[in-house]
Formats: structure tokens, C-alpha cells, sequence
């Protein structure tokens, strides 16, 4: 019988005989190794996640608070007054971060005159006793402790995917007909435009899902600029999706699934025919990850999102909503600050209601329940217009309800095998000259103390895909139980030029091993070999012909100072004649990218639906401040008896009401139709047709999208080729 010999135990490293290998390799192996058999081991007591290979600790000890500093006030200086006064290390208080906080008042300019936030952890000293000397310093203005707060609770039905959007359109089959926002009859006028953003604060968002890609909002200035420069100098480097505030990177890609599933919501994209649709098929969401795989964040991380969103939208990116389905912790005045901040930008704050069947109006819950004019609390439908059973309410403090039982919506995508498309090549390796480039290392991992140098990769000269050479695990024989075989690069491969691009590990491979039980990985290394990590996937069973295979190196590991190594893990009882290797290529390559869709239950999936009418709405009128993009939603409800009491409008979000109001009917009525304009620009005088679905065309062969405003006609257009937005003054019609 087939024997489990998975669980290896620890060991200590006492390093191989320099006269096999200089003494940063012992360093680089001993990394190496120490990675491969922790991996192996059951859960230790240090929580791990793998965010595309990336292993992350979290945060499982100490405490952790939030210091705001007064105007003018250097953080470095208040960190060395905290060390000082408390007669403790860097060790002991931890800096884990700092950023200007964004005030209308001050304006882009002036940096000096910002309030700073630094966050800082102890494992040492107590949270009281820490919070009371940080009051003490001069040039402190407030600190709170950053607690622990997460994706609010929710069901995950066992049922099969369902194959319709009924909070969309409801006929009646999921539910109660017409239990529904209307869409399609809103779509038939409007479809949304993409020169309106939301961002999402969430667990991240799976950028390359096939659904969302075209809708999401991208940073030219990082994605054409120079790698690893903030080329726009707003404090991040490379931030061109949005940022990860969770793991300090800029990375914002999706490791749970909510955000995904909340983005899916806002703007799927529409008539793709691709899965699902959002409230916009066409709209750009910006991404700011501050919850963990698991679902769970910090205070101060929502409010880094908040004055990520609050600085962009000062340097001119077109946010009208973020959306919020999160919650937890107590009362915090700086994340309050931070959503008044946004309201001074004129920024809608959607936020979830709660998931505890409990009524707002008593027990507080937040960030929901701060009393700030942009903020939408949103509670919970379901397919029969019910309140869900989970939702909590509010007659005062909760404002409308959305569909939110049984969503169906965009998930993370599964990745296959990534394969070289040639654009960019790093590193080549056809093992035509040998394999002196390549450190081998092989141990029984039971007993990890001796280099088993007669069980290295070894150069096969009988067979290779394409030259003379390959290398082999176990060149004329079957390999051997119970082995960690490994052959890692000498030298390193400079990839910080690859950002913005897909890059794979690719390589040909041929033979056989056991399948399910042994197998091939690829592990990388950022930093010369002094710590190492698993990618995504692995390959095992057979290969009767030499074939292609690939794994895609998340954009983390993009250094100057990238490292490969082979691993092959072997374990008791049954062997194989194992595995040949030959053109092994590090360079850009496409992957295929598998777009999953799942169904979630929450007042995190009415949310979305409320962040997106927000920005479906602010497309045709962009004047509007947030307070009155805000009362537009909430003054078009579908009026409700059974959500009478239960939200402060009695009614559920419905878009075709906003659209058919005398208001809004008479603006659009002013518009639609053939107008002539004219104007200084090279297009000359012609006439536009504007029609009442928001598209126009014109006799100069111009074609787009049009919102309004007050005294003229905002307009997305094209030539064909080129894409452009201008405003224009309206003079005759």
C-alpha cells in the first residue's frame, strides 16, 4: 500500500562543503531548502497566505494604532521621540507606514502644511500605556487604536450558479416579478461611460478577469512610465490598478474574492458576451486592497484607500463613488475625517448596512453609520422584494436597500499554464554548454544533513528537444524515494523592466513521474537567493514527447536581482525514470486566464448596485456635488410597504426611475436631436446628432458618448483611431 509520507519534520542547516559551492551559494540553498521543507510541513505558528506565490505574515501579535500629526509635523521626528521617551528599539515599536493626509483646504501643493499619519505596531508594550505617551508628544494631534475590521459576514449558498442577474431583471422565475432596479429599461437610454471612475476598497479585484479588464481604470503615467518610479509622483510606485495597503505594495490583485464579486456589480463589462453585467457596462474601477485573503484588514488601511481615492481625485481622475462593503470596529474621528475629506471632494461613500439582522438606529455600525452627508447606508432585498433575512435596517440611519440575497457576479479567474510570446526574452537556457551555470543540491528531506551528489540533475546527451543536451533528475536510472532534488540558477536576471507586462518561467519537458505524489515546481527568488518562494501550479504524471509548460512570475518578484530554481520532490515507495528539461526561457508571455463567476449573499452585494447607479448616473450630469448625486438615488426608490420603517427612503434602488423623472426628462429633451456647433479646432463647423441612449454621431465622421452639464455637452468621441474628451458650449440648436 501506497505510504503518506508528506509530513517532513524540521531541521537545522549545517551548511555543504564550500568545496562544492562558494559561501553565498551555502546561503542562497540554505534559503532555498529551509523554504521547500517548511512548505512541506503542517501549519505552523505563523499564519501564511500565497498571493500568486508570494507568501505574506500576517499581522497575529501586538497591537497596532493610528497617530495624527499636526500641520508641519515630520513623522521620522515623532518615531525617534516615541523610541526615546519610551527607552525602546525599533524592534520593540515598529513603523509600519506613513502618508500626507489629503486636505482640500491646503490644495495639491503645499506638502509642508499636511497632517501626516503614521501607524505604528508593538509587541511589547501595552496598548493603553503606549496611546497615553504618544499624547504626550508635542505634535501629536490624535491617536486611536487601527482595529481589526473585514468583509461583513455572509451566506454562501449550496446551490448551482445561477444563470440570471434578477436583481437586474427579475421575470419572476427567482422571485417576485419586477423585484428588480429596472436596468434594461434604464439601458435602453444609457449604458454608462468610461470617463467615470469608482473606486473599490475591498480585498482587491481580480484585474485580468475577462469581464472587468476593459473597465478597469488604468494609471498611464506608471504603466508608461519608468519601473520601480512613482512617475506621478503621488507617493506609489508602480500603482498602476490601484494599491495594496494590507501588504504595502502596489498590487491590488484580488487573493479572496469579494472584491471581485463587488466589482462585478458596479461595471462588468456589458455586450461582450461574456458572463455577467454590471449597473455600467462601461465605466473604470480603481482597485485598493486593505483586507487579507482572509477577509480581514485594519482601520488604517481603509483610511489609506480613502486618502488614495481623496488624492487622486485631486489630481484629476474622474471619482464620484467608492464602494464599502465592510465593517467592524468602533468609532474612529480619523477614518470619519478621511470620509468628510471625500465630501469635500464631492466623492459618494457607498456603504454596507451589516449582515447581524440588526437595527442600525440602536447599535451602531460603521463606517455606515457616521454621520457624514455622502455616505449611503444600504441595506438588503431579496428576489421577493423581502428584507434579507441577514440585513440589518434602520429607519434613520440605513437609507434604501438593494438587491443583495443571491447575487450572481464576477469571481477571481483560474490562471493556466503561462507561455513565451517572444516580445521580451530575460534569460535563455538550452544547456548546449553544460550545466556549470546551475548550483545542484539533493537530500532526503527526512533527514536533510548530506548533498546526495550522485542523485544531481545531470546533463543527458542522448535526448533533448532541440540542440544536444537537456538535463535530466536521474540520467540512466529511476530516481530515488523520499528526494528534494534542486538545480538553482548561479547567476540572476534583471526583470524590474517587465512591470506592467506578464512574465513566465517556460521550459520543455519530458518523462514521467508519479502522479498526485511526486512532482515539478518552479521556485523564484527576488532578492539573490536569500529568500525563496513557491509559484503557482506544479506538473507531475507523464510526458511522452517533449512539451511546453509554463508558470507566470507575479509582478512582486520584478528585480534586478530574479533568481529560478527547479525542484523536484520525490516521495516513498513508487519511482518513475523522472523528468527531462531543455529551453528554459524567462520572458514576457500570455496566460490563460479562465473567468470564474459565483453567487454571494450580503448588504455587500446591495452595495455595489448603489455605487454603481452612482456612477451611471454622474455620467450624464457632471456638476453635481455628492450630496446631490446622493439625494438623486435616494429621492427614485421604488417605494416599498414591508420597507416602510425599515430604510429611511421605505423604498429599493431602481435606475429607470432617475430616468423617466420630469426633471431629467426635460434636460434630455433639450439635447437630443441635431445640433450644429461651432468652434475654433482644426474639426471645423457640423452638424452632431445626439440621441437619448447617450451615443452621437456627426457629419465630420465623429462618433462617442455625450453627458451634460449646465451650459454645455461633455463628450467622449473617436475617429476611429484616437479617443478624446472635450466639453463643448452649446450655441444653436
Amino acid at each position: 500500500m501506497k505510504r503518506n509520507s508528506s509530513m517532513l519534520i524540521a531541521f537545522l542547516w549545517f551548511g555543504i562543503s564550500t568545496t562544492v559551492f562558494s559561501s553565498d551559494i551555502v546561503v542562497q540553498q540554505e534559503a532555498l531548502i529551509d523554504t521547500i521543507v517548511k512548505q512541506k510541513q503542517s501549519a505552523s505558528s505563523i499564519k501564511k497566505k500565497a498571493v500568486n506565490g508570494k507568501l505574506v505574515k500576517f499581522n497575529t501579535n501586538g497591537i497596532r494604532v493610528m497617530v495624527r500629526l499636526k500641520r508641519g509635523v515630520e513623522p521620522s521626528f515623532i518615531y525617534s521621540q516615541v523610541l526615546k521617551k519610551n527607552k525602546v528599539t525599533s524592534v520593540d515599536i515598529r513603523l509600519v507606514k506613513s502618508f500626507p493626509l489629503v486636505d482640500k483646504s491646503v490644495g495639491v501643493n503645499g506638502k509642508k502644511q499636511k497632517k501626516h499619519l503614521m501607524v505604528l505596531e508593538s509587541s511589547k508594550i501595552p496598548l493603553k500605556q503606549l496611546m497615553s505617551a504618544l499624547k504626550k508628544l508635542d505634535g501629536v494631534d490624535l491617536v486611536e487604536e487601527s482595529e481589526i475590521i473585514s468583509i461583513e459576514s455572509q451566506n454562501f449558498p449550496n446551490d448551482p450558479m445561477m444563470d440570471s442577474l434578477w436583481g437586474m431583471h427579475n421575470d419572476g422565475s427567482l422571485g417576485t416579478a419586477d423585484a428588480d432596479i429596472d436596468a434594461p429599461e434604464a439601458w435602453v437610454k444609457h449604458q454608462g461611460i468610461n470617463t467615470v471612475v469608482v473606486g473599490v476598497t475591498d480585498t482587491g479585484i481580480d484585474y485580468g478577469h475577462a469581464d472587468l479588464a476593459n473597465n478597469m481604470w488604468v494609471n498611464e503615467s506608471e504603466l508608461n512610465g519608468q519601473a520601480g518610479v512613482d512617475d506621478d509622483n503621488n507617493g506609489y510606485v508602480d500603482d498602476i490598478y490601484g494599491i495594496d495597503t494590507y501588504n504595502g505594495d502596489t498590487d491590488p490583485m484580488d487573493d479572496h474574492m469579494h472584491g471581485t464579486h463587488v466589482a462585478g456589480t458596479i461595471g462588468a463589462e456589458g455586450n461582450n458576451a461574456e458572463g455577467v453585467v454590471g449597473v455600467n457596462w462601461n465605466v473604470q474601477m480603481i482597485a485598493c486592497k486593505f483586507l487579507s485573503a482572509g477577509g480581514s484588514g485594519f482601520t488604517d488601511g481603509a483610511v489609506e484607500c480613502n486618502n488614495y481615492f481623496n488624492a487622486l481625485k485631486t489630481a484629476g481622475v474622474n471619482i464620484v463613488a467608492t464602494n464599502n462593503s465592510w465593517g467592524g470596529g468602533g468609532y474612529s474621528q480619523i477614518l470619519k475625517d478621511s470620509i468628510e475629506e471625500a465630501n469635500n471632494l464631492d466623492i459618494v461613500f457607498a456603504a454596507a448596512a451589516g449582515n447581524e439582522s440588526s437595527n442600525n438606529d440602536n447599535t451602531d455600525t460603521y463606517p455606515a453609520n457616521y454621520n457624514v452627508p455622502n455616505i449611503i447606508s444600504v441595506a438588503s432585498t431579496d428576489g421577493n422584494d423581502q428584507l434579507s433575512w441577514f440585513s440589518n435596517y434602520g429607519a434613520s440611519k440605513v437609507h434604501i436597500a438593494a438587491p443583495g440575497s443571491d447575487i450572481l457576479s464576477t469571481t477571481p479567474s483560474s490562471y493556466g499554464g503561462c507561455q513565451p510570446n517572444g516580445n521580451n526574452i530575460y534569460f535563455t537556457e538550452g544547456f548546449e554548454n553544460g550545466d556549470s551555470s546551475w548550483s545542484k543540491l539533493t537530500i532526503n528531506p527526512n533527514y536533510p544533513f548530506e548533498d546526495l551528489t550522485d542523485e544531481h540533475w545531470e546533463i543527458n546527451s542522448n535526448s533533448a528537444a532541440t540542440g544536444s543536451n537537456s538535463l535530466d533528475d536521474s540520467l540512466n536510472s529511476e530516481y530515488n524515494d523520499n528526494r528534494l532534488q534542486t538545480a538553482m540558477m548561479k547567476q540572476t536576471v534583471d526583470l524590474s523592466g517587465a512591470v506592467g507586462q506578464s512574465t513566465c518561467v517556460s521550459f520543455k519537458v519530458k518523462g514521467k513521474v508519479e502522479t498526485n505524489f511526486d512532482s515539478l515546481r518552479i521556485i523564484v527568488s527576488a532578492d539573490n537567493g536569500l529568500s525563496w518562494d513557491y509559484l503557482d501550479g506544479y506538473i507531475d504524471g507523464e510526458y511522452t514527447d517533449w512539451t511546453q509548460v509554463g508558470f507566470s512570475i507575479p509582478s512582486a518578484y520584478y528585480s534586478e536581482n530574479f533568481k529560478v530554481a527547479l525542484v523536484r520532490y520525490n516521495d516513498c515507495c513508487i519511482s518513475y525514470e523522472g523528468y527531462q528539461v531543455d529551453d528554459l526561457q524567462i520572458g514576457s508571455g500570455d496566460f490563460e486566464s479562465i473567468p470564474n463567476y459565483g453567487t454571494i449573499s450580503g448588504t455587500s452585494m446591495a452595495t455595489p448596485h448603489v455605487a454603481g447607479a452612482i456612477a451611471y448616473f454622474a455620467s450624464t450630469n457632471d456638476t453635481e456635488t455628492a450630496v446631490e448625486r446622493k439625494n438623486r438615488i435616494l429621492n427614485n426608490v421604488d417605494i416599498l410597504p414591508q420597507l416602510d420603517g425599515i430604510v429611511s427612503t421605505g423604498g429599493r434602488l431602481n435606475i429607470n426611475n432617475v430616468l423617466t423623472t420630469a426633471d431629467y426628462q426635460n434636460k434630455l429633451d433639450q439635447i437630443v436631436g441635431e445640433w450644429t456647433f461651432n468652434y475654433n479646432w482644426t474639426l471645423g463647423t457640423s452638424k452632431w446628432t445626439f440621441n437619448d441612449d447617450f451615443t452621437f454621431t456627426s457629419s465630420g465622421g465623429y462618433y462617442g458618448t455625450w453627458s451634460y452639464n449646465e451650459n454645455s455637452i461633455n463628450i467622449f468621441y473617436s475617429t476611429g483611431t484616437n479617443y478624446y474628451t472635450t466639453n463643448i458650449d452649446i450655441e444653436a440648436g
